[in-house]
């Protein structure tokens, strides 16, 4: 059997804006420690994605000390105003697809500045411990319900390499995707094919174990440049349709929830722990 191993860990401190590679992170209640506790809402208050703002790829978020939430624009490398003191300001109910949270407004300083670079009405806003969101739960009541910060469903979302490499092996040469595109918080490689990562039911990574709870439907994020925005075409999504079509769309990656606490490193091996079917249906 191939080693398996973790070969990238990803995590997104803002929703929808670039990604920031690490090499361990803590995984918390809510998943990754930092990723995705922060998101924009429109005047509605619901959520704001590249789906209708690609220009958010141009913005690089990350938490410095525990404490400040940085923004770079990566356009004019301008730094915007840090953002402190997370739990204090406005309560605000939110809408993240179907689920409606409590959420804390930021500065309107800052809020002033995203508005003008994204060219729109944008509010940043936090979710406080406080408030929970539920993700799926698995079938077996023996497991604690899982929670979720503000990704779009589950807390995690699995990538392969070998997967990848597939998909590029269709592909029209001269249009190869790289795994950026896919917004994956962990990344493994040594499958011994092409979308094995979706027999796993179970697995482990270092002190955390990982249930499959289902495919990934993607979208048209994934024909966005992850650092510009830019609309570079059909793919992936146009070759993916030729055989990664599924009931509920067009598919790649696997969605994950998790039971434990602990730290998982770039270089943990990926122990399988039960084969099988993923545990909703898709």
């Amino acid at each position: 059997m191939s080693h398996l191993q973790v070969t990238g860990l990803y995590v997104y401190p803002v929703k929808a804006m670039q990604s920031l590679p690490v090499r361990e992170c803590e995984v918390t209640t809510r998943g990754f420690e930092d990723d995705r506790r922060f998101m924009l809402v429109d005047p509605a208050g619901k959520f704001v994605t590249q789906r209708d703002c690609p220009e958010l790829a141009t913005l690089v978020s990350s938490i410095v000390g525990s404490t400040q939430l940085h923004i770079v624009d990566t356009r004019s490398a301008a730094e915007l105003p840090p953002v402190t003191d997370w739990e204090l300001g406005e309560r605000l109910d939110v809408m993240v697809w179907k689920n409606t949270v409590q959420a804390v407004v930021q500065n309107d300083e800052l809020n002033r500045q995203l508005s003008d670079r994204l060219h729109r009405p944008v509010r940043l806003v936090y979710m406080p411990d406080s408030s929970q969101r539920p993700s799926h739960r698995q079938a077996d009541t023996q497991w604690e319900p899982v929670l979720t910060s503000f990704a779009d469903s589950y807390p995690f979302l699995l990538t392969s390499q070998e997967s990848l490499d597939d998909l590029n092996g269709r592909i029209e040469a001269g249009s190869a995707v790289g795994m950026e595109r896919f917004r994956p918080n962990i990344v493994i490689d040594g499958c011994s094919r092409a979308f094995q990562e979706e027999d796993w039911r179970v697995f482990r990574i270092g002190p955390i174990i990982f249930f499959n709870m289902k495919r990934c439907v993607r979208c048209v994020v994934t024909t966005l440049d992850q650092k510009t925005g830019e609309d570079l075409g059909e793919e992936p999504l146009k070759t993916l349709t030729t055989y990664r079509r599924f009931e509920k769309g067009v598919c790649f990656g696997m969605n994950l929830n998790h039971q434990g606490l602990g730290t998982i490193r770039v270089g943990d091996t990926v122990e399988i722990i039960e084969h099988g079917s993923h545990f909703v249906a898709s």
